[in-house]
Parts: structure tokens; sequence; C-alpha cells
């Protein structure tokens, strides 16, 4: 599972941003026990394909302090993302990102702190 999905759901290391199709992908058994408490693994695909395109919608363009809110009628899954600050480190553009999501009668917050690479937005190792 790629860093950036993990950290999008809002599980700590962006999942707190993005993964239960992202566990489906290549999940261990000791990523599915941390994952059951989390919002993600009440989410279907639908939900994850919705939820990743507002966090990419959200690092790309919104201001600092500025919150995105994603939802899925269909499921009630929900969250919003609130951009916190912006820097450069190492020639990369970061961002700090506040993570709320909810699906299935689980809550979680989380902030992570985001890189753009040529990948994608990553999350920002130590």
């Amino acid at each position: 599972m790629d860093q950036f999905r993990l950290a999008a759901c809002g599980m700590t290391a962006l999942c707190a941003f993005a993964a239960d199709a992202w566990f489906a992908e290549s999940a261990t058994a000791a990523n599915m026990w941390f994952a059951r408490d989390m919002p993600m693994s009440r989410m279907n695909a639908e939900d994850v394909n919705i939820m990743q395109g507002a966090v990419n919608a959200a690092l790309d363009a919104a201001a600092d302090g500025e919150t995105r809110r994603w939802e899925n009628s269909k499921t009630g899954a929900h969250g919003d993302f609130t951009t916190r600050s912006s820097f450069t480190d190492s020639g990369m553009r970061c961002r700090d990102l506040e993570i709320e999501n909810s699906a299935g009668g689980l809550n979680n917050r989380s902030l992570l702190t985001l890189c753009k690479t040529a990948d994608g937005w990553k999350i920002k190792s130590p």
C-alpha cells in the first residue's frame, strides 16, 4: 500500500488519508487489525475514490486554512480536509493536512505532512 493512501484515511501515518480499497490491494493481517476500527474499514471503493479525489484537489489547490468536504450520498461516508500550511522541503512542495473522516459509525481525525513528488503526494518521512 502506498504511503499516501495510508495517510489519507485518517490512520496516523495519513490513515490517517487513505485505505480499505488500498488494504485490499496489499494488506497484511497486521494492517487489517490496525485498521479495523478506522473509518476506512467501512468504506467501499466508491467512497475511497471520492475521498482520494478530494484529498488531491485540496492538496493541489486549496489555500492554507481552507476546508474541503467530500461525501458519498449513497453510503453516507464523508470527511473534511483542511490545509493548515504550505512550505518547501528539499525542493518539494509540502503541506500540513488535517483529515477528518467518518464511515459506518466510525470517526477519525489526523494531521499529516505530505510532499509532492514526481509520483504524487506522499507522506513526509521524519
